[in-house]
């Protein structure tokens, strides 16, 4: 993992805490620079970026020092392909190579199939824009194996692992595998289960299912971005992360087809870990909805606390 090198620096405890700072500082600097690259001011770039970074994904599993870390690297890869897309400059295809290494040993691989996803809906995004469409998708897939290739001092370890380990004969069941609807509360009131915190939980799953949640600010500037999907390319990505990442997170037919494939050890992995894409699209559309707002002078503290006190 990249930041592992803090470990040479710091004695162990200091190096453990400097690691999960780091992965919400990474995950607000990535989605400023997307946002930015996105024609979005600099006050909403900001603001977006920090509702990705503590979002409920990025907050519940930071302690992991893997899976936020791996999803912080997302809005970059998002960035540097899009700049390919536009520009096929080669710096860029460099880059993407680098950061899809640096995901990949991050900790989590199971993020690059959203992570996939996500560029695909970018692809489709930006079908008209992109320069020498053929050619420039036939080498973002020659710099993401290339990527691959970096990370091969851990992806062949690994899936040796995988092949011997019991995740290929122990399946998450049903109830496990795919965020029950029951759970769909948690997106506006994450404890409405409760919390093992304070020892009264009683829903379903558990904790870290509860990744859904974003805030109720970032959901109400969001919705104001919603006004954008008619004219902003950028807005409809977004829009289209957030309907693919709720689709992939529930029991519908695509993620019932993926988890009894087996693909990667899927079988034993939990779908709604999809959520991540919903979380960085809220935050992207909470980045549009700022600048909504700011553009037509309405008041930005009778926005967010109205339906904060609503609900």
């Amino acid at each position: 993992s990249p930041t592992n090198l803090l470990y040479f620096v710091f004695d162990n405890i200091s190096a453990c805490s400097f690691q999960i700072i780091l992965q919400h500082f990474l995950a607000v600097l990535f989605t400023y620079l997307l946002l930015r690259h996105l024609k979005v001011s600099k006050v909403a770039s900001l603001f977006g970026g920090i509702i990705f970074a503590f979002s409920g994904f990025n907050t519940i599993w930071s302690q992991w020092n893997g899976h936020t870390l791996a999803a912080s690297f997302i809005p970059l890869i998002i960035l540097l392909t899009d700049r390919w897309f536009l520009n096929a400059k080669a710096r860029d295809g460099i880059l993407i190579s680098v950061s899809f290494a640096l995901f990949l040993v991050s900790g989590y691989p199971q993020l690059a199939l959203y992570l996939f996803l996500a560029l695909f809906l970018l692809w489709i995004v930006r079908f008209g824009e992109i320069r020498n469409r053929t050619l420039s998708t036939l080498f973002l897939g020659l710099f993401l194996v290339l990527g691959a290739g970096l990370a091969a001092s851990q992806i062949l370890p690994g899936a040796e692992l995988l092949a011997l380990s019991q995740r290929a004969v122990e399946p998450h069941p049903f109830d496990w595998a795919f965020l029950p609807w029951s759970k769909v509360i948690t997106f506006l009131a994450p404890d409405f289960f409760g919390n093992h915190t304070t020892g009264n939980y009683w829903g379903p799953q558990d904790y870290t299912s509860n990744t859904g949640y974003v805030g109720i600010v970032a959901i109400s500037l969001a919705l104001a971005a919603f006004s954008l999907v008619r004219k902003s390319k950028e807005a409809r990505l977004a829009i289209l992360l957030l309907v693919f990442s709720l689709v992939f997170s529930f029991p519908t037919p695509i993620p019932i087809l993926l988890w009894k494939s087996g693909f990667l050890g899927l079988n034993a992995a939990s779908a709604h870990r999809a959520l991540v894409l919903f979380n960085l699209a809220v935050a992207l559309l909470a980045g549009f909805g700022v600048d909504t707002f700011l553009r037509k002078r309405i008041s930005f503290l009778k926005t967010i606390l109205i339906p904060s006190v609503i609900l």
